[in-house]
């Protein structure tokens, strides 16, 4: 007569083999199902994030005029800082977002959760200068390294494709090529013109060679190499004129994070 095992008999060797197999077979299939949902959720954010910067402008302007703070009505010179109390002084332009601090809330949504100059940055949690005493978690906002976003200097809501704000991995590209771009701006001003066509994303930049632009309607694209091309060439700035001294028609004035000087108007 055969034995009949019980039914607290133990695995096999085998059977315990087999069920570690699958185990791990299976984490392994989440963990890449995770690095590949990771980079998608990553820039979902962030355009969350932009389109929060879009409404925290359209409110201050509805307050100011219809001005945005870069606009002349817009913040006080003396409120931007700078040893010259020039508004546009770049190394304090993170100013224009401390003016709209109500209108964020938050400082976080400056910051990209995919930001590539994560050793250098990092998100600040309270609009404050300086921690209040007892809140020693807190992180100031205190410079342009609390800030991922380029700034579009002339961005009007009369003229809805110009950019507002966007990923600063913008970079120099070849003109005719997708390639990512291999000189990023990262801490320059710069214009670029509506015929401007090397513009690209910098190579593994925030969001695998893509990247989002907030526009000055409110919206935000998510844009490859191509569609950013597409999006400077139809941004449609009409507030300067080609000439000598002057910027080139259809410019966009950005402004990046960190960057030491500011293009000629």
């Amino acid at each position: 007569m055969k034995n009949v095992p019980g039914p607290n008999a133990a695995f096999t060797l085998i059977e315990l083999l087999v069920v570690m197999g699958l185990i791990a077979m299976l984490a392994t299939c989440s963990l890449a199902a995770l690095a590949r949902t990771r980079p998608q959720a990553q820039r979902i954010a962030c355009s969350n994030n932009l389109k929060q910067v879009g409404i925290a402008f359209q409110s201050w302007a509805n307050s100011h005029n219809g001005n945005t703070p870069m606009n002349p009505g817009g913040i006080p010179a003396g409120d931007a800082g700078g040893a010259s109390g020039v508004m546009w002084d770049a190394s304090y332009f993170y100013h224009v977002f401390r003016s709209m601090s109500n209108e964020l809330a938050t400082p976080r949504i400056l910051f990209c959760p995919a930001e590539m100059d994560w050793t250098v940055k990092y998100a600040a949690t309270t609009f404050s200068s300086t921690v209040p005493p007892g809140a020693s978690g807190q992180i100031p906002f205190t410079s342009n390294t609390n800030v991922s976003y380029f700034l579009g200097w002339d961005a009007r809501e009369t003229m809805p494709q110009m950019f507002l704000a966007g990923d600063h991995s913008i970079g120099v590209g070849t003109v005719g090529s997708t390639a990512p771009a291999i000189n990023p701006y990262r801490n320059k001003a710069v214009a670029l013109n509506t015929n401007y066509q090397a513009a690209a994303w910098v190579d593994g930049s925030q969001h695998q060679s893509q990247g989002n632009i907030g526009l000055a309607d409110g919206s935000v694209k998510n844009a490859s190499i191509s569609a950013l091309r597409s999006a400077v060439s139809n941004s449609g700035d009409v507030f300067h004129a080609q000439g000598p001294g002057v910027l080139p028609a259809g410019v966009n004035r950005l402004l990046f994070p960190g960057c030491p000087d500011f293009p000629s108007s």
